[in-house]
């Protein structure tokens, strides 16, 4: 199962064995490192290698959705750079292994808070909606070098999450368009939100260049 999925734009687990009563798995190699990593090292990225990252995210979720499954822990720290510049999701692995073995709030405990939907914080289940609110928290991360509740405490974030406002970019800061992709990944009613291909169809996405960083 662990090696079950194949996309160019998920990591890949070439094998796993157990030795002396532990697992050991044998991963794809990244050898620039996570998301994350780029961006305490460069404080955030611009528009133009935002969109970039976000196109390819945007086919790795449409691939994972397409087997109906739900990455669940959407966020930089698990998105790696691989030796070609693209971009590639690896620790939806967690999410689809060990979630039976916890109960209906497990992605609160399993999952960073500030990445959280408000419905999954409510209770619900996650779904293809709630990885899109996490994409466009990451999209915000990625251009800020911050989260939007990262000035509070998890409890207080996840009360902020669900009953404030959805965080916007700064208008004098950053184009209309990026906002408008943000704005349409973060709206409170998941069934309002956008979809993967409402996104892929967005100016902003339409104006990346590159298939690499």
């Amino acid at each position: 199962m662990l090696k079950g999925f194949r996309s160019k734009y998920l990591g890949q687990i070439y094998e796993s064995f157990i030795h002396n009563g532990k697992l050991y798995l044998s991963l794809e190699y990244f050898p620039q490192g996570s998301l994350l990593d780029m961006i305490v090292k460069h404080t955030s990225l611009d528009e133009e290698h935002c969109s970039v990252i976000m196109i390819q995210l945007l086919h790795c979720l449409k691939y994972f959705h397409s087997q109906n499954k739900v990455i669940k822990n959407l966020k930089p720290g698990n998105v790696y750079l691989a030796a070609d510049g693209s971009v590639k999701m690896f620790d939806y692995i967690i999410g689809e292994k060990f979630s039976e073995c916890f109960n209906k709030c497990k992605s609160i405990f399993v999952s960073n808070p500030y990445y959280l939907s408000p419905e999954v914080i409510k209770g619900q289940a996650n779904n293809p909606s709630s990885d899109i609110w996490s994409l466009g928290i990451t999209c915000f991360e990625i251009l800020t070098g911050t989260l939007p509740y990262r000035k509070f405490n998890p409890t207080k974030a996840l009360f902020e999450i669900v009953n404030k406002p959805s965080p916007t970019l700064p208008t004098k800061d950053y184009s209309k368009i990026i906002r408008q992709f943000i704005s349409n990944c973060l709206v409170k009613n998941p069934n309002e939100r956008a979809t993967v291909d409402d996104l892929l169809n967005t100016k902003f996405i339409q104006k990346a260049k590159s298939k690499g960083l």
